[in-house]
């Protein structure tokens, strides 16, 4: 299922900002910018499996990763 990533009251939430899907905490609420689900990609066939974080607004076909930029890291969302 979708779910949301909870910091007190608040969401994690995509934020369309022209060229990229950037990431943020804002007030939670019902939109689909803000429900995420783990989706299995594979495993090693030893230890571990890996999983992609995708979000119910963009689909499954795009992921959450982190960038470096000079003021630090940020969140956004990539192509699988």
């Amino acid at each position: 299922g979708w779910y949301h990533i909870l910091n007190g009251n608040k969401a994690l939430e995509v934020v369309a900002d022209g060229e990229n899907y950037s990431v943020q905490l804002v007030k939670k609420s019902n939109s689909s910018k803000q429900l995420w689900k783990l989706v299995y990609i594979g495993d090693d066939n030893s230890t571990y499996a890996y999983y992609h974080l995708t979000n119910q607004w963009l689909g499954e076909k795009k992921t959450l990763t982190a960038y470096q930029r000079p003021e630090g890291l940020l969140l956004r969302m990539v192509d699988m």
